[in-house]
This record gives structure tokens, C-alpha cells and sequence, in this order.
């Protein structure tokens, strides 16, 4: 629970004192929900490389100048991009702080391979025996409330 809340005041400094400029958090990566789904990142100047998860399930190798993205960098596609600033899902509907990517929820905390194709979220998710199950929520952008895991299930709170 420290780790998460220290996460969250650096990356708030990070967006105080970056100025529309893409921060570095640890490691010396840029801020982005990319990392949940790329890996071998590395930064090499003012660009980043990285290779991400593709909607299908392949992986591809991706680079972007992040110096010009102001805010989080994204995995879309296996392709890294700038996130967006509305915070809203393409859908329609609204939760603050999501700006692509994948949308919020503490279903990160239980699930990997995480991503998203069209208006569909996939996950493999751990079970409360501490199994593994492969599940997808639809129409996740209609979500009023942040997505969970429910003993390996994505759910969309009522």
C-alpha cells in the first residue's frame, strides 16, 4: 500500500513540475500505462523503445519521441503513443484520470496480459485460490464506476 500511494504522490509532482512535458518515474522510463503491457524498455535519448503486446496477442517493436507527449504514454496496439488528455473512454463514458490505454481499476493489481481491443477488455486474472483465468469484459467504456476483479472475473461495479 506505500508503494502504491508513493506512486501516485511522484506521479502527481511529476505532472506539477513537468509542465506538459512527459515525466521520468523510476527507472528512467517515461509515466504510462505502457508498462503494464510492453517490456525490453529502454530509453535512448529523447526517444523510448519498447516491445508491446498487440491486440491479437502478437507483440511488436515500437519507439516513440516521448518529449512531446504531455502526459502518459500508451501501449495502443503495439504501437507506444501519447495519451489523451479528455479522460474519457472512446465509448462515451467517463472516468476521470483514464486517458487511454487501459481504463482504470484495481483489477491491474490481480490480472496480466492485460489490453484492449475496440469497446473489449482481456485479461488473465488470479482467482482467490490463486489460480489463473482468462476473462474480457464488453462494452467496458460504458462503466460508470472503475473496473475489478472478481475472483478472476472483470466486472463492472454497480
Amino acid at each position: 500500500m506505500r508503494r502504491v500511494i508513493m506512486s501516485a504522490v511522484c506521479a502527481m509532482v511529476c505532472i506539477f513540475l513537468a509542465g506538459g512535458t512527459t515525466c521520468l518515474a523510476q527507472g528512467g522510463l517515461p509515466y504510462g500505462s505502457y508498462r503494464q503491457t510492453c517490456q525490453n524498455m529502454r530509453v535512448d535519448g529523447n526517444k523510448l523503445f519498447a516491445y508491446c503486446r498487440k491486440a491479437d496477442g502478437g507483440w511488436r517493436n515500437t519507439s516513440i519521441d516521448y518529449r512531446s507527449c504531455g502526459g502518459e504514454i500508451i501501449n495502443d496496439d503495439g504501437y507506444l503513443r501519447c495519451g489523451g488528455g479528455d479522460n474519457r473512454y472512446p465509448g462515451g463514458g467517463n472516468i476521470g484520470g483514464w486517458r487511454g490505454g487501459l481504463p482504470p481499476g484495481d483489477y491491474k493489481r490481480t490480472c496480466q496480459n492485460m489490453r484492449v481491443n475496440g469497446n473489449k477488455l482481456y485479461a488473465t486474472c488470479q482467482t482467490v485460490n490463486g489460480g489463473w483465468h482468462d476473462t474480457s469484459l464488453n462494452n467496458f467504456n460504458l462503466c460508470q464506476r472503475p473496473i475489478a476483479n472478481d475472483n478472476g472475473n472483470l466486472r463492472c461495479p454497480k
